[in-house]
């Protein structure tokens, strides 16, 4: 279970979401694990099939206490058949990111998920706060430019977004991911876009 898994796993990072998908299944059958169903929840949001994504994540937060977890579950709903549910795993996600930052309040990751969950929740000026927190304390970690791209996307900063996607994928994010990621369809025309996410060829 655990070799299917992480093959599936890192051949979602490469892009092949079809083989990923395969592996993913095969561990499951074997033996069920919340990281693989959040994993195969992921690949079916980037296949755009959101109703799958949401009823596999669904199974990866039954009694999870990752605001990973949670705020996957709010993406795949948001472009779901029923988005009005969205709020309330972003709401969920924040809960948990906001507790465990009172415990260890240096944690980059656990700063920009709850950033991307604030903002999801409309709170867009405490994201940016946490984001550009998230950014003086670990300025090469490529998950941080990752978000202030989303971010930047909401607020309305396309050129803001493109320059930060660029360093996310400078500092090793695959460019694959950006391609079918729902949050970046305003970018999609942009001649600095199109050149950032051919680097995958």
């Amino acid at each position: 279970s655990q070799g299917h898994g992480n093959l599936g796993s890192s051949l979602m990072m490469m892009g092949d979401f079809v083989a990923a998908a395969e592996s993913l299944q095969r561990s499951l059958e074997l033996e069920p694990s919340r990281l693989f169903y959040s994993n195969l929840a992921i690949i079916y949001y980037y296949l755009g099939r959101f109703d799958e994504s949401v009823a596999i994540q669904r199974q990866a937060v039954e009694e999870s206490l990752d605001f990973v977890d949670w705020l996957n579950l709010g993406d795949a709903l948001l472009f779901s058949s029923k988005p009005e549910k969205a709020s309330e795993a972003f709401q969920r996600a924040a809960e948990i990111a906001e507790s465990a930052l009172s415990v260890d309040a240096a944690n980059t990751a656990t700063m920009y998920a709850l950033a991307w969950a604030k903002a999801m929740l409309g709170d867009l000026e405490s994201a940016r706060k946490l984001i550009d927190n998230s950014l003086s304390m670990d300025p090469n970690n490529p998950y941080v430019h990752y978000y202030d791209a989303l971010l930047s996307v909401r607020e309305g900063h396309q050129d803001g977004a493109v320059a930060a996607l660029a360093k996310a994928v400078e500092g090793g994010y695959p460019a694959i991911m950006l391609i079918n990621e729902p949050h970046l369809t305003d970018l999609y025309d942009r001649r600095d876009f199109r050149d950032l996410v051919s680097l995958v060829d």
